[in-house]
């Protein structure tokens, strides 16, 4: 991305979406499924570092804080949505999964359109970079590492994405194994989501209230608290309260450690640094649930929400 530019990546990866998820509407055998579902990983992969380097990219710099927080809303908001688009679709065709598929295939369809689009009139870009700056890039991911702060915002963007994937999985097997309806549950789910939505959305203003490296910390501090009391009670009232704290201090880590890492790295390498950053995030979702798997053996799903606390708490720390 860094050498050839964003829009032909966004462009590619968002084609290999569009392909992978209409296969998956026509594909019944599993190794196939695998396979094809990957390939959906990879387009997706492609497309956001391509396109979240144009938004980091993009002139004036001024905005460059705004764009961030306004790509993380709508990512947040398609990931409130697909899902309960998703099971409406399958309920209407009883139970099938292709519609769905051809559904995302769909939407995908007309992001191929936009990007494409795009892609012939991209926004105004910052300086390309010099000659010397370019030589300097040959070892670009020691660079992006050796840069100040930059380790920090890949552990608590690391972090968050676990934290939000383990909430996701195990606040079901915790309400199964503590009585609390699949209904409730799934209510829970929504309201963290709306949360993040909503700290977002006034990322602006507490930014300009408490400064990014305050805010960062206190979106680590409030889940590392919120998510182990949630193993503490099973009073619904008090559930509400805490997944919206969590969710609310969740919703914030994302756009910020994105904001600082990008802040930090030079134009030439900022590409590599997205990169970087998407691929720490997978890696723990590769790496945490066969750990957090052990853990549940032993503890329970109780257990799990505790140790996701730790470790948002010390992501605080390392901030």
């Amino acid at each position: 991305v860094d050498r050839w530019g964003e829009p032909p990546f966004m462009v590619i990866g968002i084609i290999v979406v569009t392909l992978s998820v209409l296969g998956l509407s026509m594909v019944g055998v599993v190794f196939v499924l695998a396979v094809v579902n990957s390939l959906v990983g990879l387009g997706h992969i492609t497309f956001a570092v391509g396109a979240q380097t144009l938004i980091a990219n993009a002139q004036p710099t001024s905005e460059r804080e705004s764009r961030i927080a306004s790509w993380t809303i709508a990512a947040t908001m398609g990931g409130l949505v697909g899902p309960a688009l998703g099971g409406f679709l399958s309920a209407r065709a009883d139970g099938s999964a292709s519609i769905v598929f051809l559904a995302a295939g769909t939407f995908a369809a007309v992001t191929t359109a936009l990007t494409l689009k795009l892609a012939k009139k991209p926004p105004a870009k910052e300086p390309a970079p010099t000659r010397e700056n370019i030589g300097r890039s040959r070892q670009v991911i020691p660079a992006v590492l050796r840069t100040p702060g930059v380790v920090p915002a890949l552990v608590t963007s690391f972090t968050v994405v676990s934290g939000v994937d383990l909430l996701i999985a195990y606040l079901p097997a915790y309400g199964s194994a503590t009585g609390i309806s699949v209904a409730t549950v799934g209510l829970l789910l929504s309201i963290k989501s709306g949360a993040s939505i909503s700290s977002r959305l006034l990322i602006h203003r507490l930014l300009a209230i408490l400064g990014r490296r305050t805010l960062l910390i206190i979106s680590m501090v409030l889940p590392a608290f919120a998510i182990p009391a949630i193993a503490l009670t099973t009073a619904i009232p008090a559930l509400i309260g805490l997944v919206m704290v969590a969710g609310f201090g969740l919703g914030i880590g994302q756009p910020l450690s994105l904001m600082w890492i990008v802040d930090r790295v030079p134009t030439e390498i900022r590409g590599t640094a997205i990169g970087v950053r998407h691929t720490g995030n997978r890696a723990g979702q590769i790496a945490l649930p066969s750990i957090v798997g052990s853990l549940a053996s032993a503890a329970g799903p109780g257990g799990v929400l505790i140790g996701t606390g730790v470790l948002l708490g010390a992501s605080a720390l390392s901030v």
